[in-house]
């Protein structure tokens, strides 16, 4: 993985994924190498997802997220160091690496709204969590996170995300990154446009160089008049619509 003189090292990898895809990127060291990980994985159109080290050890970047829009989509690879100005035009035959993106399979958490301040965190490896849910349509549902206004304020950028998941692929139903203002907090309201199967996902900015202390967020969700073992039959027919298959693996 060369670098040019002046710092600017970028490696552009493109692949092909569906709107509610739960995807995991790691990008990694190749064994006896220097490269420090860095990147952003996203669509032209669409936010790109921060793909940084969430551990002490710059060598591994890791981070899941969901897919927003269908399509053609891009992994942009560069050397932590000259992302970051500590030591601009880094590269050469030892700054090697390997990048993979592979399909989640965990299971969301069924939930019953409402949800009222649900705790939850930003491990390491850049896990997102996921709450499924059943509404009416025409319930009036509404979701926010609280981070920065925790006491003390947690250090996430939290991005959250609703997805219709009865349709194939899953309709985006509503999104926010910030409520603006300098708050960094998010807050959807939307009106459910079906009867059935909701994914609300807590998504999450970059947490490089946050203390494991300070990703703490919580996630309230209401609106929804339907009981949450409704889902299951409907859940149980289209696995494929929350997740599809994507495979991709690069050597740089």
């Amino acid at each position: 993985n060369a670098t040019d003189a002046d710092g600017t090292d970028t490696d552009v990898f493109k692949f092909n994924a569906v709107r509610g895809d739960h995807l995991r990127v790691t990008i990694a060291s190749r064994a006896g190498g220097s490269f420090q990980a860095s990147g952003s994985i996203g669509k032209a159109s669409s936010p790109f997802a921060i793909v940084r080290p969430g551990t002490a050890d710059p060598s591994i970047a890791t981070r899941e997220f969901y897919v927003r829009e269908s399509g053609e989509h891009i992994l942009v690879i560069r050397d932590l160091r000259n992302v970051n100005g500590a030591s601009p035009g880094v590269g050469g035959p030892t700054v090697t690496y390997s990048a993979q993106i592979v399909a989640v399979s965990a299971m969301p958490s069924i939930v019953t709204p409402p949800l009222v301040n649900q705790p939850g965190n930003v491990p390491g490896t850049g896990d997102v969590s996921a709450f499924l849910f059943t509404a009416n349509l025409g319930d009036s549902l509404t979701a926010s996170t609280r981070a920065t206004q925790l006491s003390p304020p947690s250090k996430v950028d939290t991005v959250l995300l609703l997805f219709d998941v009865f349709s194939l692929p899953p309709t985006l139903v509503a999104s926010n990154d910030d409520l603006g203002g300098g708050q960094t907090d998010s807050a959807i309201a939307s009106l459910a446009p079906r009867t059935g199967p909701y994914l609300l996902v807590v998504d999450h900015y970059d947490v490089e160089g946050i203390a494991a202390d300070d990703r703490k967020w919580e996630v309230s969700l209401a609106g929804a008049s339907v009981p949450a073992t409704n889902i299951v039959g409907v859940r149980a027919t289209q696995p494929e619509g929350i997740c599809q298959s994507v495979s991709f693996h690069a050597d740089g």
